[in-house]
């Protein structure tokens, strides 16, 4: 092997483990935040719907930000623009750390989520741009190994920083890393003058537009049992959100230049893998929120005991989804989505009738078997989507993926509060006062709230299992035909 040959794959391994320490925060910040709600609400005097705007803030600015943050890396430079990603994720961190109240901890994780969303998006960019073809499959499985250690450090993280210290240190703990990734992608990533220039516009009305759609509708989802779903404030965000849904529409129809294009969602089978995929991340989403408040409130566990028993999740996750990814390239995606859909059904719903008896075991089980489902869904899913994706398109069809991920995930942890609160007395899980009243009443509406919940993720799981099993093909043989 030359000495040119060792050097490039010297300079692949930093670029990859560079964009795989972003993804790796990413899902740290996620999930250290989900394992400190409930300290949070407690700390900052605030019910579970507002709680639930700390995740939604991040996510809706993170989703809106994909597409145009790879068409600016397109059209000024990928590196230049990971770095301002990373920069603004840093920033948005530290004022999280900072902040003393709830509306300040919102306009942190708006700037935050600009950040991460950037980070994100430029990753699946980077790969197919900067390495060598027979290595791109590579880098996109550390990308992915990346995540999953986030997923699997932010746990119990959340649980010890959160138990031994204030909520913000879950924040600031994260500000050095994030000063090491930049000082890193700074330095090792290739120069922007060795990637094609694009003089494709970045459209920032568009995603003004897509993130106040989302922002009207998760209002209106998330406050409409609260303020009433026939009060003038729910009814004017859903007419909000549909009115930016026709502009939108229009003026990509207007301009010839859709925000999502239609070409490629018109593949055959393209649109229904994303539509598995947004079903299935809006049960995940659901579920990574309220698993915290039922180990903490229903179960009374401390949060460092259900820190622990919430690493059962993210380790079957990552032991799982290598091997998903290798048997899909052998028989085929088709049964393997289906059988994942119908293993969280079943998980799903028999939580639902046993998570009354608060017992550790329960909870661990059901924890590994969605792991599982979850190891056993992604990859094999993202293969097939990309399967249908035109070869010529693939980069701007892979920065749909996130979006459908993280738009599933945002309507899963609204939907899913709604349904878990919705017969408390002021319409929200009203914690940190009424749990000091009547305790066993309180206890007895949080479990049925919790019920619910993971009857409705029963009934999700069921149409992604449907839709997958009409849509997907049932062996390597069909894949290989449609693909």
């Amino acid at each position: 092997m030359s000495q040119q040959t060792l050097a490039g794959m010297k300079n692949e391994r930093k670029i990859v483990f560079c964009l795989a320490f972003a993804a790796f925060t990413f899902q740290f910040e996620a999930f250290v935040v989900n394992v400190a709600l409930p300290t949070i609400a407690d700390d900052l005097d605030i019910t579970t719907t507002y709680v639930s705007f700390i995740v939604l803030v991040y996510l809706i600015t993170a989703t809106s930000t994909f597409l145009p943050a790879g068409r600016l890396g397109d059209a000024i430079g990928l590196k230049r623009t990971f770095i301002g990603a990373c920069f603004l994720s840093a920033i948005g961190t530290l004022l999280c750390g900072l902040a003393f109240n709830h509306w300040m901890l919102f306009g942190s994780r708006f700037i935050q989520g600009i950040g991460a969303g950037g980070m994100a998006a430029l990753g699946y960019a980077m790969i197919p741009a900067w390495l060598a073809q027979d290595r791109v499959g590579w880098g996109y499985g550390y990308l992915s190994m990346g995540a999953g250690l986030g997923m699997l450090a932010g746990v119990p993280a959340g649980g010890v920083l959160s138990h031994f210290t204030s909520w913000q240190w879950i924040f600031l703990g994260n500000v050095p890393p994030m000063t090491l990734l930049l000082i890193f992608a700074w330095r090792y990533l290739p120069g922007d003058h060795s990637v094609p220039q694009s003089s494709r516009p970045s459209d920032p009305l568009g995603a003004i537009l897509f993130s106040g759609i989302l922002a009207a509708t998760i209002f209106g989802i998330s406050l409409g049992d609260e303020l009433g779903w026939g009060s003038l404030s729910i009814r004017s965000a859903f007419a909000l959100a549909a009115g930016m849904i026709a502009a939108l529409a229009c003026r990509g129809r207007l301009a010839g230049r859709p925000y999502f294009p239609p070409e490629i969602l018109g593949t055959p089978g393209f649109a229904a893998s994303l539509v598995v995929l947004f079903l299935t991340a809006s049960v995940f989403g659901g579920i990574n929120f309220l698993m915290p408040f039922y180990l903490e409130e229903a179960c009374s566990f401390s949060a460092i005991l259900s820190s622990a028993i919430l690493l059962a999740h993210p380790a079957m996750y990552a032991l799982t989804a290598p091997q998903a990814g290798r048997h899909a390239d052998k028989i085929g995606p088709g049964r393997l989505v289906v059988t994942a859909t119908l293993l969280g059904a079943t998980a799903c719903g028999s939580f639902a009738m046993l998570l009354s008896t608060g017992k550790v075991w329960i909870a661990v089980l059901f924890l590994l078997l969605l792991g599982m489902a979850r190891g056993m869904f992604f990859a094999p899913n993202n293969r097939f989507t990309m399967a249908r994706a035109p070869a010529e398109r693939r980069g701007e069809a892979a920065s749909l993926l996130p979006v459908a991920l993280n738009m599933g995930t945002i309507f899963g942890v609204s939907i899913f509060e709604t349904v878990f609160s919705m017969n408390f007395p002021v319409g929200a899980a009203c914690w940190p006062h009424c749990h000091r009243d009547d305790a066993s009443m309180l206890l007895d509406t949080i479990n049925q709230g919790f019920s619910r919940a993971f009857l409705l993720a029963l009934s999700i799981f069921l149409a992604a299992m449907t839709i997958s099993f009409l849509a997907y093909p049932k062996t390597m043989e069909d894949d290989h035909g449609k693909g």
